[in-house]
């Protein structure tokens, strides 16, 4: 049986949404140990599929926190090598608590995770999409970036607090929607662009068994705006 004492947080760190993730999940990483976890931190190029299946194998922990690229049925780390794919090796997931921090994984993924009985699921069921500025070297300064990295973060947060699923879920939207307030009252040329994008990621959180969205996305072109002092592009996970 799963250990609860015991975590295991993987995140890649490679190119730039990566690297601002990365950046964010020491946070997790922290207040897990503060919270008397014992966590396994695979960062960087330990942040792939052999380190993690050993760390699942020698530490056996309840919760797995991964944080890299994902698509509907395929989670990535380190350089984009595959971690996790559905009806392939999600079973090690049996008994587990999951949260990925990724694109997509909550289309199938994270249900195949849970029909191969792990306890339960969260992330994001479509392209998890955001804004940063490139020119900001230091991702926790970088003020466009900070409301989703903040929020994305937000279920991990919960969980080593002690909450479960139910208060994953309302803490995170509660986030979101707060983030989202606050740019509707920032007079920032691009706080529309903010809105729309903390909009649809919050759209599309899932927790299994507590809210599971329609599959619906947004089709967003990436777009570059050029204005002031600030050079932002879209990114994704």
């Amino acid at each position: 049986m799963p250990i609860s004492a015991n975590a295991v947080v993987l995140r890649a760190s490679y190119e730039e949404a990566t690297f601002i993730l990365s950046a964010y999940m020491q946070r997790v990483v922290d207040q897990a140990r503060n919270a008397g976890f014992n966590v396994v931190d695979l960062y960087e190029a330990d942040a792939t599929q052999t380190k993690l299946f050993e760390a699942l194998q020698q530490h056996d922990p309840l919760l797995v926190i991964c944080a890299g690229h994902g698509g509907e049925s395929v989670f990535t780390g380190q350089n984009g090598e595959h971690i996790f794919e559905a009806c392939t090796n999600d079973e090690v997931m049996s008994g587990r608590q999951g949260i990925f921090h990724s694109c997509s994984t909550g289309v199938a993924l994270g249900p195949s995770m849970v029909e191969k009985t792990a306890q339960w699921y969260a992330g994001w069921r479509a392209d998890y999409l955001f804004m940063y500025d490139p020119e900001e070297t230091n991702p926790l300064n970088d003020i466009y970036a900070k409301p989703f990295m903040e929020c994305i973060i937000q279920p991990a947060l919960t969980r080593v607090a002690g909450g479960g699923p139910s208060q994953m879920y309302s803490q995170t939207i509660a986030l979101f929607n707060s983030k989202i307030s606050e740019w509707w009252n920032n007079s920032d040329p691009i706080a529309q662009e903010m809105i729309t994008l903390l909009t649809h990621d919050r759209d599309n959180y899932m927790v299994t068994g507590v809210h599971t969205p329609a599959l619906m996305g947004l089709n967003i072109v990436p777009l570059v705006l050029i204005g002031g002092l600030a050079y932002l592009v879209f990114g994704g996970f």
